[in-house]
């Protein structure tokens, strides 16, 4: 599973739960992982300053001269790009690709998605269907159960056996933590263990910024 990304397998594992991809817990942190994938492949740094917005992130987005590798994060950098700001905010970045400046349109998250379900099911990670509904056909997203085993087990022996701290697999596992599915593959004798390998990688950058993620659902949901 070389070719699979970090922001693949977060996501096959929530829609084993959740099979939408425009639930606001997925959407938001797929967007941060896209974002931080972006970071650890250069194409953008992810700083901290001393102006903060309305909601105290001070955390905001330098865009660098280099292209993504993946087609669904080039479609996200360039929307980035489009603010021509030298830095971005990153409660604008990643609200503004999921709500639109308008705070109602997903137009732009819904084109990131489309090329990043390609890339799924090109990895056969998934599988699309339809199915008659109500107002027309609804798509119907059908995980591959033996590559969703295939991460669990990765995660089993990678980070809470081995204590594999790559910033992959830390993005990964803060990812899964933060919306409280790692909990649920967890056996009952591996919980201390997982206890201690998140305490561990709690203040490395790439966990400071998914927990921002965090908290931007919480105010977006509190504004609502």
């Amino acid at each position: 599973m070389s070719n699979v990304t970090v922001s693949e397998k977060y996501t096959l594992c929530m829609l084993k739960e959740i099979k939408n991809f425009s639930n606001m817990e997925l959407s938001i942190h797929l967007v941060t992982s896209m974002l931080i994938e972006m970071m650890l492949e250069d194409n953008l740094e992810i700083i901290e300053n001393s102006k903060k917005n309305f909601l105290g992130c001070n955390m905001s987005i330098k865009l660098n001269a280099r292209t993504p590798k993946e087609e669904y994060n080039q479609i996200f950098y360039n929307y980035l790009r489009e603010n021509n700001k030298e830095e971005i905010n990153m409660y604008e970045a990643i609200t503004s690709v999921c709500y639109g400046k308008s705070g109602f349109s997903d137009k732009k998250y819904k084109e990131i998605v489309t090329k990043f379900k390609e890339k799924m099911v090109a990895d056969d990670l998934i599988s699309l269907s339809s199915k008659k509904g109500l107002f027309g056909k609804k798509e119907i997203i059908n995980i591959n159960d033996n590559k969703f085993n295939m991460i669990v087990d990765e995660i089993r022996d990678e980070f809470i056996d081995k204590g594999n701290f790559d910033d992959e697999m830390i993005l990964l596992v803060s990812l899964l933590n933060s919306t409280n599915f790692l909990k649920n593959i967890v056996y009952k004798y591996e919980k201390d263990d997982l206890k201690n390998k998140l305490k561990e990688i709690k203040d490395t950058d790439i966990s400071k910024r998914v927990k921002i993620a965090r908290e931007i659902i919480a105010a977006i949901t509190s504004a609502m």
